[in-house]
């Protein structure tokens, strides 16, 4: 998908949406976990607390999914950013595998 993007996606109109992304979502960047979750939920998750209880959509991987994974894919293979400015973005780290992505600057080379 994110070759095909690349590819043949309107890249300029990309670059307008990941920066209007940016603006107007500014919180996801702030604690990506608790704009998903809310902050309650996203404090509960990180004391790796055994007795949640939550629904999947509550849940970390599902912010991952929805929030991490497809705006570092886009910033990193089909916009290109430079990798230690993408992970910067987010005041909080990054889960590992996009730490890994980032700085070990993950490339699509189509």
């Amino acid at each position: 998908f994110y070759a095909l993007l690349k590819r043949y996606g309107p890249l300029e109109r990309l670059r307008e949406y990941a920066e209007v992304q940016k603006q107007s979502v500014a919180a996801r960047y702030q604690d990506w976990l608790a704009h998903y979750v809310g902050a309650e939920k996203a404090a509960l998750i990180r004391s790796n607390s055994n007795d949640m209880g939550f629904t999947q959509e509550a849940r970390e991987q599902a912010a991952i999914f929805y929030s991490v994974a497809s705006d570092v894919a886009m910033r990193l293979w089909i916009l290109e950013e430079d990798p230690a400015t993408v992970e910067s973005m987010w005041d909080v780290d990054l889960p590992l595998a996009y730490q890994i992505q980032c700085r070990g600057q993950f490339a699509l080379k189509i």
